[in-house]
């Protein structure tokens, strides 16, 4: 590789870290995905259905997605994670993942809910019948998405911010 590496795929063997993600959500129920600067995804892992067959899917719905990722993105301070609920009403986390002081894509722990917070249906309705969703099938898929406490959500958090400090050492590049 000649110059200085320009994206985390430079780095870091993606299918290795999908691999790993994906272990890690299997045991935690917790979904993740990485996503570029350029707001590309890198990897996934257990994305839940309210968000890949109804929000990204709908035109309007996935604008809010691209608006929330970026908002997310832009508003990490160095390597602090963030907490914020997405413009279509589920928690994501940012976790911007640095590399000898660049900042290369973004780890979001999320979707989720708080166990400790009541789901505001109405919302959801409101959002079924603004997007032309079946309300019955939207609805469902919101029942499965994952509800975590905020201690269980510290602890998730805890370990991807000491995995993503050893990403190049972890998933060197082949």
């Amino acid at each position: 590789m000649n110059g200085t590496p320009e994206t985390l795929s430079d780095l870091v063997d993606i299918p290795q870290l999908k691999k790993l993600l994906d272990t890690q959500t299997g045991i935690s129920g917790m979904p993740v995905g990485v996503i570029g600067n350029d707001g590309e995804m890198i990897v996934a892992s257990g994305w839940q259905a309210i968000c890949t067959k109804f929000h990204r899917m709908h035109p309007e719905a996935s604008i809010a997605c691209r608006e929330s990722d970026a908002a997310l993105s832009k508003g990490l301070k160095g390597p602090n994670p963030e907490e914020r609920r997405c413009k279509n009403g589920l928690w994501d986390i940012g976790v911007p993942v640095m590399i000898e002081g660049k900042h290369y894509a973004t780890l979001f722990i999320g979707q989720f809910l708080f166990e400790e917070e009541p789901t505001d249906r109405e919302f959801f309705i409101r959002k079924a019948d603004q997007f032309g969703f079946d309300r019955a099938a939207y609805l469902a898929a919101l029942d499965q998405v994952p509800r975590f406490s905020r201690e269980k959500v510290r602890k998730i958090l805890d370990y991807y911010l000491e995995l993503i400090q050893d990403f190049p050492d972890l998933f060197p590049r082949k």
